[in-house]
């Protein structure tokens, strides 16, 4: 089995809170009576600015209408999908009603296309605000997941915490590269890419304490490196990351 975390992040997958997931024991006794569902969104949303139009979107598994009401009543807008049993008796459209298109009247903002099977084309439907302000929020976790997915340094261990401090290391340099890349962006630079990212970091680290010294002689050619020298350089840096370092995998 894999360890979960439950984090919040910003629609550009940068994590700015989480909390390592263990079932019961993940928060201390609280107040709120939420469950623990609820109880952590009400622990995360502790570093955003209350009363200043901030929004949290979350799925069904962590939205209810208590936080709804909880969250509202501390100055955070919110927003998500919701299970049918905790919707705290309000009376919803069924199913069947919402295939008919009996669902009562809705404001729309904007049309999205959908595919149709049967004449295997997208066509122009109407689409709810709610539906546009959830997309517009949602996806934050999974790409930042996709991020650390790209470039894992597959290491097995049975220690489970080992485990924990490998992925937490992999969301740092994804946190850091985000950063890197909105600063670039700022600045109107050039962003390299993830993989070069974290080969500088090894490389730096590396380098570390070490004194280096001028060597006597005639200086070297300025002449770049060839294309195989750089690839050759970059997996004897990958090599020395696994060795030395001890930087690895955390296998969800």
């Amino acid at each position: 089995m894999g360890n979960q975390n439950v984090s919040l992040a910003s629609s550009n997958g940068l994590v700015h809170d989480f909390e390592i997931y263990v079932g019961k024991g993940t928060l201390p006794p609280s107040n709120h009576g939420l469950g623990i569902s609820g109880d952590v969104v009400m622990r995360l949303i502790e570093c955003i600015p209350k009363n200043e139009n901030c929004k949290v979107s979350m799925d069904n598994w962590f939205n209810s209408y208590n936080l709804q009401c909880k969250l509202k009543f501390v100055g955070v807008q919110s927003i998500g999908t919701v299970r049918s049993n905790r919707i705290a008796g309000c009376v919803l459209a069924n199913d069947k009603q919402l295939k008919s298109g009996e669902c009562g009247k809705t404001t729309t903002c904007g049309e999205c296309q959908k595919m149709v099977c049967c004449r295997k084309k997208k066509v122009d439907v109407p689409r709810p605000a709610s539906i546009g302000e959830y997309n517009s929020y949602m996806g934050g976790i999974d790409l930042h997941d996709m991020l650390v997915e790209l470039y894992r340094v597959n290491i097995r261990v049975r220690r489970y915490y080992l485990r924990i401090v490998y992925h937490l290391l992999d969301m740092y340099v994804v946190n850091s590269w985000l950063l890197y890349r909105r600063h670039c962006k700022q600045l109107n630079e050039k962003t390299m890419s993830l993989l070069k990212f974290k080969l500088e970091i090894s490389h730096a680290l590396l380098q570390c304490g070490k004194v280096q010294t001028p060597k006597r002689g005639r200086p070297l050619s300025n002449t770049p490196p060839s294309k195989k020298e750089e690839l050759l350089l970059q997996d004897q840096l990958t090599m020395l990351d696994m060795m030395k370092l001890d930087i690895g995998q955390f296998e969800s």
